[in-house]
Protein backbone atom coordinates (compact mmCIF):
# COMPACT_ATOMS: atom_id res chain seq x y z
CA UNK A 1 0.00 0.00 0.00
CA UNK A 2 2.64 2.71 0.72
CA UNK A 3 4.68 2.05 -2.11
CA UNK A 4 1.39 2.32 -4.36
CA UNK A 5 1.05 5.33 -2.35
CA UNK A 6 4.55 6.88 -3.04
CA UNK A 7 4.29 5.81 -7.02
CA UNK A 8 0.84 7.32 -7.17
CA UNK A 9 2.16 10.77 -5.18
CA UNK A 10 5.25 11.02 -7.67
CA UNK A 11 2.94 10.57 -10.99
CA UNK A 12 0.90 13.59 -9.16
CA UNK A 13 4.04 15.49 -9.07
CA UNK A 14 5.51 14.80 -12.44
CA UNK A 15 1.40 15.91 -13.76
CA UNK A 16 1.47 19.19 -11.95
CA UNK A 17 5.32 19.97 -12.88
CA UNK A 18 3.98 19.50 -16.46
CA UNK A 19 0.86 21.51 -15.88
CA UNK A 20 3.00 24.29 -14.55
CA UNK A 21 5.60 24.03 -17.15
CA UNK A 22 3.31 24.73 -19.84
CA UNK A 23 1.29 27.13 -17.66
CA UNK A 24 4.68 28.76 -17.92
CA UNK A 25 4.97 28.80 -21.49
CA UNK A 26 1.38 30.07 -22.06
CA UNK A 27 2.17 33.15 -20.71
CA UNK A 28 4.71 34.14 -23.67
CA UNK A 29 2.10 34.26 -26.27
CA UNK A 30 2.58 36.77 -28.59
CA UNK A 31 6.53 37.35 -27.53
CA UNK A 32 8.67 38.23 -30.90
CA UNK A 33 11.03 35.78 -32.37
CA UNK A 34 14.67 36.56 -32.12
CA UNK A 35 17.04 35.11 -33.78
CA UNK A 36 19.45 33.96 -30.51
CA UNK A 37 17.11 35.61 -28.30
CA UNK A 38 16.80 34.10 -24.98
CA UNK A 39 14.45 36.12 -22.73
CA UNK A 40 11.12 37.22 -22.40
CA UNK A 41 12.24 40.56 -24.94
CA UNK A 42 12.80 38.08 -28.03
CA UNK A 43 13.14 33.88 -27.96
CA UNK A 44 14.20 31.77 -30.65
CA UNK A 45 13.09 28.44 -30.70
CA UNK A 46 15.59 26.68 -28.46
CA UNK A 47 15.72 30.02 -26.44
CA UNK A 48 12.85 29.76 -25.59
CA UNK A 49 12.53 26.11 -24.28
CA UNK A 50 15.67 26.67 -22.50
CA UNK A 51 14.29 29.77 -20.58
CA UNK A 52 11.33 28.00 -19.68
CA UNK A 53 13.02 24.70 -18.53
CA UNK A 54 15.30 27.03 -16.58
CA UNK A 55 12.88 28.40 -14.23
CA UNK A 56 12.21 24.75 -13.39
CA UNK A 57 15.67 23.87 -12.85
CA UNK A 58 15.26 20.93 -15.81
CA UNK A 59 18.52 22.67 -17.63
CA UNK A 60 21.91 24.20 -16.31
CA UNK A 61 22.89 27.79 -17.72
CA UNK A 62 24.31 26.92 -21.05
CA UNK A 63 22.66 27.76 -24.53
CA UNK A 64 22.20 24.64 -26.40
CA UNK A 65 20.91 24.12 -30.04
CA UNK A 66 17.87 22.51 -31.03
CA UNK A 67 20.16 19.43 -32.45
CA UNK A 68 21.94 19.43 -28.73
CA UNK A 69 18.43 19.44 -26.67
CA UNK A 70 17.40 16.44 -28.72
CA UNK A 71 19.69 14.60 -27.55
CA UNK A 72 19.12 14.84 -23.70
CA UNK A 73 16.33 13.41 -23.09
CA UNK A 74 14.49 9.82 -24.15
CA UNK A 75 12.70 9.57 -27.17
CA UNK A 76 8.96 8.63 -26.70
CA UNK A 77 6.69 7.09 -29.11
CA UNK A 78 3.44 8.67 -26.93
CA UNK A 79 3.31 12.26 -25.99
CA UNK A 80 2.42 13.44 -22.86
CA UNK A 81 1.74 17.10 -22.35
CA UNK A 82 5.09 18.89 -21.38
CA UNK A 83 7.31 16.82 -24.20
CA UNK A 84 9.82 18.01 -26.23
CA UNK A 85 8.67 18.26 -30.00
CA UNK A 86 12.12 17.68 -32.38
CA UNK A 87 11.94 19.15 -36.20
CA UNK A 88 14.55 18.80 -39.12
CA UNK A 89 15.69 16.77 -41.80
CA UNK A 90 19.70 16.82 -42.11
CA UNK A 91 19.64 17.68 -38.29
CA UNK A 92 17.30 19.04 -35.69
CA UNK A 93 16.54 22.83 -36.44
CA UNK A 94 13.46 23.40 -34.09
CA UNK A 95 11.87 22.19 -31.01
CA UNK A 96 8.15 22.89 -29.25
CA UNK A 97 6.72 22.06 -26.03
CA UNK A 98 3.80 19.28 -27.10
CA UNK A 99 0.87 20.58 -25.03
CA UNK A 100 -1.94 18.69 -25.67
CA UNK A 101 -4.68 17.77 -28.11
CA UNK A 102 -7.34 20.30 -29.12
CA UNK A 103 -10.33 18.64 -31.11
CA UNK A 104 -7.81 15.25 -31.77
CA UNK A 105 -4.76 17.78 -33.46
CA UNK A 106 -1.51 16.92 -31.53
CA UNK A 107 -0.41 20.82 -30.68
CA UNK A 108 2.51 22.32 -29.22
CA UNK A 109 3.76 26.19 -28.15
CA UNK A 110 6.81 27.37 -29.66
CA UNK A 111 8.68 30.32 -30.98
CA UNK A 112 8.54 30.03 -34.76
CA UNK A 113 8.22 31.88 -37.86
CA UNK A 114 11.54 33.81 -38.14
CA UNK A 115 15.03 33.10 -39.39
CA UNK A 116 18.86 34.26 -38.98
CA UNK A 117 17.54 36.98 -40.61
CA UNK A 118 15.16 37.78 -37.87
CA UNK A 119 17.57 39.72 -35.85
CA UNK A 120 14.98 42.54 -34.71
CA UNK A 121 11.43 42.92 -32.91
CA UNK A 122 10.24 45.24 -36.33
CA UNK A 123 11.46 41.70 -38.68
CA UNK A 124 9.12 39.62 -35.34
CA UNK A 125 6.51 41.55 -36.56
CA UNK A 126 6.44 42.17 -39.99
CA UNK A 127 7.18 38.27 -39.88
CA UNK A 128 4.30 37.03 -37.83
CA UNK A 129 7.15 35.73 -36.21
CA UNK A 130 6.51 34.88 -32.41
CA UNK A 131 5.76 32.51 -29.69
CA UNK A 132 2.54 30.82 -30.75
CA UNK A 133 0.49 27.64 -30.63
CA UNK A 134 0.37 25.01 -33.90
CA UNK A 135 -0.28 21.89 -34.51
CA UNK A 136 2.67 19.36 -34.44
CA UNK A 137 2.68 18.27 -37.82
CA UNK A 138 2.61 22.10 -38.98
CA UNK A 139 5.70 21.34 -40.60
CA UNK A 140 6.40 18.70 -42.74
CA UNK A 141 9.69 17.47 -41.21
CA UNK A 142 8.57 16.24 -37.58
CA UNK A 143 11.27 13.94 -36.35
CA UNK A 144 10.03 12.80 -32.65
CA UNK A 145 8.98 13.56 -28.89
CA UNK A 146 10.97 13.21 -26.27
CA UNK A 147 9.98 12.69 -22.18
CA UNK A 148 10.85 14.95 -20.37
CA UNK A 149 9.46 12.96 -16.92
CA UNK A 150 13.14 11.97 -16.09
CA UNK A 151 13.89 15.32 -15.92
CA UNK A 152 11.25 16.72 -13.49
Amino acid sequence: FLKESKMELEELKLNVSRHYLIQLAMKFMGTPYVWGGSTPFGFDCSGFIIWVFQVFELLGSKDWTADQLSKMFEKTEIMTPGDLVFYGKERINHIGIYIGELNGTPMMISAAGGDSSTISIEKARLRNAKVKIKPVNYRSDFQFACNIGKKL
